[in-house]
């Protein structure tokens, strides 16, 4: 089920999954993975890998131990990335770039190999993913439970 809540012009909770809730929260500067790393942090949230979490997609090439295990009841690999799976729940379509309310929202990427680049989406580019480096003042895609506390599901 998908609860949409409150947002302003810093933070916008886009949706409720299982007792995860996933926000974006403003980055100050480049929206690079260590950008997107601080501003979740600050925000007393987690951040998600680009893969939910470590056997996602039968790999665990874009996981890293330090981010936030994304895992459902009913877990498949059509929705590995998180952000494909927070897109169609939000959307009905696994393409972020046709998901409005994910434009120019960013997930941490293991070996980033553009200048430590968060990738995201922009709606209006119409492109999936693109390298956050090249973007300032975005958003990171971060996570916490449905009880907005700081204690985190981690795998």
């Amino acid at each position: 089920m998908v609860y949409l809540a409150f947002s302003n012009s810093e933070t916008v909770r886009l949706a409720t999954l299982e007792g995860f809730s996933f926000y974006k929260v403003r980055v100050s500067g480049p929206v690079t993975n260590a950008n997107v790393r601080a501003t979740c942090e600050a925000a007393g949230l987690g951040f998600p890998c680009h893969y939910r979490h470590e056997t996602a997609c039968g790999i665990s090439l874009y996981w890293s131990p330090a981010c936030t295990g994304i895992v459902f009841s009913k877990d498949d690999d059509f929705t590995c990335t998180t952000v494909q799976f927070l897109s169609y729940a939000l959307c009905g379509t696994a393409a972020s770039y046709r998901c409005p309310p994910l434009d120019h929202t960013f997930v941490y990427i293991p070996l980033s190999v553009h200048n430590d680049s968060a990738w995201g989406t922009d709606v209006g580019a119409a492109a999936w993913p693109v390298n956050g480096a090249d973007y300032s003042d975005m958003f990171a895609l971060c996570v916490g439970n449905y009880l907005h506390s700081i204690t985190l599901y981690k795998l």
